[in-house]
């Protein structure tokens, strides 16, 4: 029977506390409210920012909008800066590669986002004179100052399939 009395005096004592905690509060909410110290949403930080800044403050609306300019401008800057790299200046419209071949349009993921293709612009190999000299020989140029034909000593026609008669 004393337990059953401890048990309903816990149970009592619990729910008064409970009913003052959430009047306390209420009452605390309304002060602040009054005082204008509410501080939704803002966290521990701005408020103690705004107890020693001196400048004024700004809206959060205008601090989404400067730093969305912000990041804008940043971004702009970081794309010319990608350009001059590449060593094509901002204001020229048209080919975005160097060199002027029959390479020099611009690839599909150019012209759609704008920005340079991120692929290497393929190379024409260089001609050396060993290909020339194929070159010439292949269209039976007579005069090529590279090969002269040297006597061996015969008189017979050379037995070589590849020689060109």
């Amino acid at each position: 029977m004393t337990l059953g009395c401890i048990l309903i005096f816990l149970c009592v004592l619990a729910l008064f506390r409970k009913r003052m905690r959430a009047k306390r509060a209420k009452r605390t909410a309304k002060f602040a409210a009054k005082k204008n110290i509410d501080g939704r949403g803002v966290g521990w930080r701005e408020r103690l920012g705004f107890l020693f800044s001196r400048g004024q403050r700004i809206p959060k609306e205008d601090k989404d909008a400067l730093r969305v300019a912000q990041l804008r401008n940043r971004e702009e800057e970081r794309h010319m800066a990608a350009l001059n790299k590449l060593g094509v200046s901002p204001s020229a419209s048209g080919s975005v590669r160097g060199g002027g071949s029959e390479a020099d349009t611009e690839s599909l993921y150019s012209q759609v986002t704008g920005l340079p293709s991120r692929a290497p612009v393929p190379r024409q190999p260089v001609k050396t004179e060993a290909q020339l000299y194929a070159k010439s020989v292949e269209d039976g140029d007579g005069d090529t100052p590279w090969l002269v034909p040297a006597g061996t000593g015969t008189t017979q026609a050379s037995r070589n399939p590849f020689r060109p008669k």
